[in-house]
């Protein structure tokens, strides 16, 4: 497997520690309010028949009142017309957390539509037969991967960055007006998913890397040895931006790096997250957000046994040299003993906190 970048940013650990609770409702004392903006993502575009999107969790979770202006295939453009309005503008006005996802469009469509034509010229079924088919069978060599396709393919990539990185500045300075928190993902590669690169041979990884590798760049930009950006993109943006105004940030695309496989459907090309997804970004939203209650890994709204089992299922995967179970936001909120790793001790520590609970009592986590 490639090496999992799954960190706790200071600004998910400040927040899970330091906020916890603090946001159940509005100075007023009425039910916390939540706006929402952005694209499919936050719409619950092309889930599933009965899953929940992030934000239907987020709001049975907090029990909020929410307000959803997300609209499938919106851009950012269509973002700042909304925010123009007066009906979006006082709703904005009243929120005490507003969460946005927005950009996936904006640089990636070139990139998907350029990835279709080639899906469709060479007949694959599925997005994964690129992956894991005979590639002489329908035409294809290393050569021509690499010579022919490859640079078309960086070139759908990259040719929207610059202009999207541009609008982003836009969104961001439009909503840093508002008093209430706001919450940013960052766009996440939706190309990411083989679920283990070591079992494919080399031809099927060039035409992995081939079509995975483009679109990392193309959102995220890069950087020299020094960590300096030297190519602008959405997500360097939305983290610089988020930096000036005091914005959060989820970090979906590292949360996604390695498991876009599972966390996203693409048997037709499809961007949006999978029920799983939606999950991973819903317990990332409410603990960065400081939302979650300490120690509820399962973001039930109590903290019992199977948040317990959710923790030791985590450590006994990390224990046998495999990814981790658990999101960056389960594991803050799981590590109730708050020191390095979240594992046996703090399942451990939940129990007796939930059977402590359960009694009638009233126990801390000190």
């Amino acid at each position: 497997m490639r090496n999992r970048k799954n960190k706790i940013t200071a600004v998910l650990a400040s927040a899970v520690l330091l906020m916890t609770g603090s946001m159940t409702a509005s100075a007023s004392g009425d039910a916390m309010k939540i706006v929402v903006l952005g694209d499919g993502i936050s719409s619950g575009a092309k889930l599933a028949s009965g899953a929940q999107s992030y934000v239907q969790l987020v709001e049975s979770y907090t029990g909020a009142d929410v307000t959803n202006y997300a609209v499938e295939n919106n851009t950012m453009a269509g973002l700042l017309t909304q925010l123009e309005d007066a009906a979006v503008r006082q709703s904005l006005q009243e929120a005490d957390v507003i969460l946005v996802t927005i950009g996936t469009h904006d640089a990636l469509d070139p990139f998907m539509a350029k990835t279709h034509e080639f899906m469709t010229q060479f007949g694959f079924a599925k997005f994964a037969d690129v992956f894991t088919a005979q590639l002489e069978d329908y035409g294809l060599t290393e050569t021509t991967l690499q010579t022919v396709y490859q640079p078309q393919l960086k070139e759908a990539a990259i040719v929207n960055r610059q202009a999207a990185a541009d609008a982003m500045h836009e969104v961001t300075a439009a909503l840093s007006g508002y008093e209430g928190q706001v919450v940013f993902q960052t766009v996440y590669n939706p190309i990411d998913t083989i679920e283990n690169l070591d079992e494919l041979t080399s031809k099927r990884r060039l035409a992995y890397n081939t079509i995975c590798n483009p679109v990392s760049a193309a959102v995220n930009g890069t950087t020299d040895q020094y960590g300096t950006v030297l190519e602008e993109a959405v997500n360097t943006s939305i983290h610089a931006d988020a930096a000036q105004y005091g914005f959060t940030v989820v970090d979906t695309f590292n949360g996604f790096l390695d498991y876009a496989y599972k966390y996203v459907n693409l048997a037709d090309l499809d961007v949006h997250p999978t029920a799983e997804g939606h999950r991973w970004m819903a317990t990332q939203v409410l603990a960065s957000a400081g939302l979650l209650k300490k120690g509820d890994v399962d973001a039930s709204g109590e903290v019992n046994a199977a948040d317990a089992a959710e923790v030791l299922v985590h450590a006994a995967t990390v224990g046998a040299g495999e990814p981790g179970t658990l999101t960056e936001g389960q594991l803050a909120i799981g590590n109730v003993i708050a020191d390095e790793n979240t594992d046996a001790s703090d399942a451990a520590r939940i129990l007796v906190y939930a059977a402590e609970e359960a009694a009638g009592n009233n126990p801390t986590w000190d």
